[in-house]
């Protein structure tokens, strides 16, 4: 069992920003459409957290800042990685 410390959280936290900025950038968009009204070209997950995400958005009217939050708290990657899947179902449907 891994030993959960703040550190190894924020190691994990890292690899979440970096895989989805690498190959979800279209899931951002959906989600910085959806679920905080922001229309943007491009967005770039920033920082990650228990309780969301923070987005950096390129849109018509220049870079804009956002923050998301999860449907429900996370305690480890991959809670997060299940909400944010959970997320982007949801934006797709509406």
């Amino acid at each position: 069992m891994t030993k959960r410390t703040p550190t190894r959280w924020l190691m994990l936290t890292g690899e979440i920003v970096q895989h989805m900025n690498t190959d979800h950038k279209d899931a951002l968009i959906l989600l910085a459409r959806v679920f905080a009204g922001i229309e943007s070209q491009e967005a770039a997950m920033t920082s990650v957290d228990r309780l969301g995400f923070h987005v950096r958005l390129n849109t018509q009217g220049g870079m804009r800042g956002a923050r998301i939050v999860f449907l429900r708290e996370v305690s480890n990657p991959a809670e997060a990685r299940k909400v944010l899947m959970e997320m982007v179902q949801q934006a797709r449907q509406r």
